[in-house]
């Protein structure tokens, strides 16, 4: 029996599910990590610039589902109240301006240039440090000195997110639109295919 292939939906649902349980699973783990087993450590690393950037470039606005996860992993972790979670979770939401760049420059000149990924990255840590910075202002617990120094704590992740993605745009298919790709390696597929069958004759 023939098995049946995947429809492009199930495979963006399937694709932004394990990014979804990766981004996750890492930003939970770094979180207990730093305040539970290296709590005197000054900084620690976070993947949600990471994931937030990948996932934008393959599958859009769906970016949202791995950074709202993400960021309720973190909240979780940490034991937050309330107002933590709409600052994280809303914050992070700002990502979906990268949208914007999409229209702006085009996601495959973003990829194939590192300039404008280093660029793509670096928007990702502003969009994300300004929606957490205007979520938190108007929670009176939370002062202007402290979403400041949350913005300072965060550059080494968009940092780390920033050589981690750049790696990624080395690597086939993983920092690229997804129907690009497929349609990409469609076409490379059917061309080989036609050598093979000319080489045959």
């Amino acid at each position: 029996m023939a098995q049946k292939s995947l429809t492009f939906a199930q495979y963006r649902a399937a694709d932004v599910a394990i990014f979804t349980v990766i981004a996750t699973a890492f930003e939970a783990l770094v979180t207990l990590a730093a305040t539970q087993w290296f709590p005197d450590q000054a900084y620690s690393i976070s993947f949600v610039y990471v994931f937030a950037a990948l996932v934008a470039m393959r599958w859009g606005a769906w970016m949202l589902v791995p950074t709202t996860t993400s960021a309720l992993a973190y909240c979780l972790v940490l034991q937050a109240d309330w107002q933590m979670y709409l600052v994280m979770a809303l914050g992070n939401a700002f990502c979906v301006l990268l949208l914007v760049l999409h229209k702006l420059i085009g996601k495959q000149r973003i990829r194939d240039s590192a300039w404008w990924t280093t660029l793509y990255v670096a928007a990702t840590y502003v969009f994300v440090s300004a929606g957490r910075l205007l979520v938190g202002l108007p929670m009176p617990q939370i002062t202007v000195a402290a979403s400041l120094n949350s913005i300072l704590y965060d550059a080494l992740p968009a940092a780390f997110a920033l050589v981690v993605v750049l790696i990624c745009r080395k690597q086939n298919g993983l920092f690229e639109d997804q129907k690009h790709y497929l349609i990409r390696t469609q076409k490379e597929r059917d061309k080989e295919l036609r050598q093979s069958n000319i080489d045959e004759q």
